[in-house]
């Protein structure tokens, strides 16, 4: 599940940064950079908040007749605000124990799986910070050119943990 909205953002924000060149315009480059990272965090947040509400509506919907899957639907829109790690696997237990464990198997043997949860934890941190109490917690640029990549991982692992069914042991 691509985040399109981050990476369109992100694309019209390089322009800006990369467009100036001399050395006045570098220095106004780096704030406009650092305002432009922070802006693609919140994009970042809120599209990860729909995105899980998607996989999140998709799996009840595809395990549920139309008038339960309406309901349970509309009863957990929008009910997914955090969406750090722990609240991810939170989440992922109330669909079975199995899920959540399932979620834990994949973050520990996903390549480089420290990396990714470390940067989303920081990007989650950042958004928090910037949104709540107007305090920038410097994300560079280089960094933001992360978020989308780091975010589609995290969606793929949840996708996955969430349509997991451990296999049916033999009778």
């Amino acid at each position: 599940m691509r985040l399109e909205k981050t990476r369109l953002v992100f694309e019209e924000s390089k322009k800006v940064v990369t467009g100036n060149t001399s050395e006045s315009e570098l220095v106004a480059s780096y704030l406009v950079a650092s305002y432009l990272a922070e802006y693609i965090l919140i994009i970042f947040y809120a599209e990860m908040e729909e995105k899980i509400d998607k996989i999140i509506g998709n799996f009840i919907k595809k395990h549920s007749n139309s008038g339960i899957s309406e309901f349970l639907c509309n009863l957990f829109k929008n009910r997914f605000k955090h969406i750090d790690k722990q609240k991810l696997r939170e989440t992922l237990k109330l669909f079975g124990k199995h899920k959540g464990n399932r979620f834990d198997k994949l973050v520990k043997n996903s390549d480089s799986a420290d990396s990714v949860f470390s940067k989303y934890s920081n990007f989650i941190e950042a958004r928090h910070s910037i949104a709540h109490s107007g305090v920038s917690k410097n994300i560079s640029w280089n960094e933001a050119s992360e978020v989308a990549d780091i975010g589609e991982k995290i969606l793929e692992i949840f996708e996955d943990s969430l349509n997991f069914e451990p296999p049916q042991a033999n009778r």
